[in-house]
């Protein structure tokens, strides 16, 4: 079983065991977002990895025209039940293969918050590339990756080539990558990157991602 499939895998199972998914939209999303984005100049946006679909309905509420892909099954359709309970008509495919199932420069915004980097190198960039098909000129990228220090680096064993092997207890073999700062250049090559960060240490739970985001198409 390659990264994808195991990762593919390990998600279904998370989210057809799970019986709520995230309750809140992320606090930083939610923040970032609200000062990069409006929904009159970014009107279409694309939630990749949308999981347990809080930060998916985050944007709803917040009028922009939302679609989003997984691929999780099981999270698709939790989240349809959940979308259509609240009067709200879904735009959710399956990711099969790696391919957006949505044409060329449909969107204004592609948002990938805590999901790329459960990949392994090839999936990274072929998700990458299907990301920036999708995006507009002028469109907004928006997402994190995984940084060291993260929960999903201090239980995990290395691979090499800042991939890790995650060992945290419900996702263990799942593949990860996890960066330093410097790092981020050579997984957005020719890009303008605006980069920040988050992260919080409370007991044994800790997070670090870095938060990076670009303009398609703008000059360096």
């Amino acid at each position: 079983m390659d990264a994808r499939e195991t990762n593919v895998k390990l998600w279904d199972d998370i989210y057809s065991s799970s019986s709520n998914g995230m309750t809140y939209p992320n606090d930083i999303l939610v923040r970032v977002s609200h000062r990069l984005l409006n929904n009159e100049k970014h009107k279409k946006v694309l939630d990749y990895g949308f999981g347990g679909g809080a930060d998916f309905i985050h944007f709803c509420k917040k009028g922009f025209q939302v679609s989003g892909v997984e691929i999780s099954e099981s999270a698709i359709e939790k989240l349809t039940n959940r979308l259509e309970s609240m009067g709200i008509t879904p735009d959710l495919k399956l990711l099969t293969d790696g391919r957006i199932p949505f044409p060329d420069n449909s969107f204004d915004v592609v948002v990938a918050w805590q999901v790329l980097y459960y990949n392994d190198w090839s999936g990274f960039y072929a998700a990458m590339k299907e990301i920036n098909r999708v995006l507009r000129r002028g469109g907004i990228f928006l997402g994190t990756m995984g940084a060291i220090g993260d929960f999903s680096h201090t239980y995990s064993r290395s691979l090499g080539n800042n991939l890790y092997e995650s060992t945290v207890p419900g996702q263990e073999g799942a593949i990860v990558i996890i960066l330093d700062k410097d790092d981020l250049s050579k997984c957005f090559p020719n890009e303008k990157l605006t980069i920040g960060e988050f992260g919080y240490d409370f007991g044994q739970y800790h997070g670090k991602h870095w938060i990076v985001s670009y303009e398609k198409g703008a000059d360096l």
